[in-house]
């Protein structure tokens, strides 16, 4: 995260923030499929006209030599990938080439360059994508580590928090929450010892923090009345799985149960719904179901539940 960032401009799928941090990978912005750190801006005007100003920018800006396998300009004007002039493109890669000492690559694999134009910005952009440092397998079925992210950072997380997934399956909400200082993180699914041997090596460490129990959710007798802070997790979405009988029984009871441990004075709640089903979750959490996000995940409607106390 980058708690400095100060928003400049946000559209439906881009925002553009000023921070103080020079930020080296896009590791700090999980959540993000992708991050740059913008290196030079002019109006956006003729984009022909305006890529020529941008390469005159290039040998005053900061930028790390490249490696081995180079670098290649992109360009993505008002959310779509464009070609863009030969002579402007030639010209900027001169530029860059000259400044970071490497060589042109179209084949990718090394540094990338893009132009970004947004509709409603009024200047173009050139900007350093952010590589992914950390390698990030994602188990069958679990949620991606963007998401989870994103779902944890919807809970205000705190660093006294007393944090619970209580389905917490392939552990991905877990190892999204130990990225942050936490007083107590509990995971808790009636397969651990099933999935156990596949989980996150985050997961597998030993701290003292977190606690790892096999249990149902509808009955979480190792969690003490009110002993918990935050609630972010993903329950079954009643299409595949088995719970056991009828699915608005099944949420009233895990409802109840959430009750119960949350805390009374400032107990949140994320949860993580088929779009379909999200009224059930929203009518047994009552009050704690304070608003909802619509969201896509893999093409499937989903409904992100988000409350406090």
């Amino acid at each position: 995260m980058v708690p400095d960032a100060r928003p400049l401009f946000t559209d439906d799928s881009a925002t553009l923030v000023r921070t103080s941090r020079k930020l080296t990978s896009a590791d700090p912005l999980p959540f993000a499929n992708n991050a740059f750190r913008v290196i030079a801006k002019v109006p956006r005007g003729k984009i022909i006209g305006a890529i020529r100003k941008l390469a005159a920018q290039v040998p005053k800006a900061d930028l790390e030599p490249a490696g081995r396998q180079g670098f290649r300009v992109m360009a993505q004007l008002d959310g779509q990938l464009t070609a863009i002039d030969r002579a402007a493109r030639s010209d900027l890669e001169r530029a860059l080439s000259a400044k970071v000492r490497g060589r042109v690559s179209s084949r990718g694999g090394g540094d990338e360059y893009w132009l970004i134009g947004r509709k409603d910005l009024g200047e173009l952009l050139l900007a350093y994508r952010l590589p992914k440092q950390r390698s990030r397998k994602v188990a069958a079925g679990a949620l991606a580590p963007e998401l989870s992210s994103m779902l944890v950072a919807a809970s205000r997380p705190d660093r006294r928090d007393r944090f619970l997934d209580p389905f917490a399956g392939s552990g991905a909400l877990v190892a999204a929450r130990l990225a942050q200082p936490a007083r107590r993180i509990d995971y808790v699914d009636e397969r651990l010892d099933e999935l156990r041997p596949n989980l996150p090596d985050v997961l597998r460490r030993k701290r003292d923090s977190l606690r790892m129990f096999a249990g149902d959710a509808r009955r979480l007798t190792m969690i003490d009345d009110h002993d918990v802070d935050v609630i972010v997790t993903d329950p079954p979405w009643g299409e595949h799985e088995d719970v056991d009988g009828p699915y608005e029984t099944f949420v009233a009871d895990v409802a109840a149960e959430f009750d119960r441990v949350l805390s009374p004075r400032h107990g949140r709640l994320v949860l993580l719904s088929s779009r379909r089903r999200a009224d059930f979750w929203s009518a047994a959490l009552g009050p704690l179901a304070e608003e909802t996000l619509e969201i896509l995940i893999n093409g499937h409607p989903a409904t992100v539940i988000i409350g406090s106390r």
